[in-house]
């Protein structure tokens, strides 16, 4: 004989009952962590590639004034040194959420290193705009190429990669 815990629900339907309110419980309390999760780690991830598509942009504009000619030679230097501390920061906060081995700044530095040491900048250092040779042209064109290349390996690695988050909290 069954035992009858309210009136009218024997023992077998309660414990079936309380097994469904359970999986609902449990299946909503996963379901809300889960998104969560996996929201802000989107979100951080979304952070960091339109980082990446920022730095693309500003790059780009940079060397168009450079391939053109229109490009201020007191200006190079700085906006150099602006734009070697921010892919700087930006790489050490991927490697530190992300684990991910970024190779922008190698490229970065090739340019810069292309750029500020040719003679046609330091010739033309006084001038309100300056003119590379084809040769170096070439030369930007391939290291820009890499550098082009590291971004969207980079990007790539991103969303490959699982946050840190929690590793780094312990």
């Amino acid at each position: 004989m069954d035992l009858i815990i309210f009136p009218c629900i024997q023992l077998s339907n309660a414990i079936a009952i309380l097994d469904i309110i359970i999986t609902i419980v449990i299946a909503v309390w996963i379901g809300i962590f889960i998104q969560r999760n996996f929201t802000t780690v989107r979100a951080v991830k979304e952070y960091f590639i339109s980082e990446n598509q920022e730095i693309r942009n500003n790059y780009n504009n940079f060397l168009e004034g450079i391939y053109t000619g229109d490009a201020k030679p007191s200006e190079v230097q700085e906006w150099f040194k602006i734009m070697t501390m921010r892919i700087d920061i930006y790489e050490d906060f991927l490697k530190k959420e992300f684990h991910v081995h970024p190779k922008m700044s190698k490229q970065h530095n090739k340019i810069k290193y292309l750029i500020t040491g040719s003679d046609e900048l330091n010739e033309q250092y006084r001038s309100e705009s300056f003119s590379l040779l084809t040769p170096t042209k070439t030369d930007l064109h391939k290291i820009h190429r890499d550098f082009t290349i590291a971004q969207t390996r980079l990007v790539v690695e991103i969303n490959k990669a699982k946050n840190n988050k929690r590793k780094s909290a312990k």
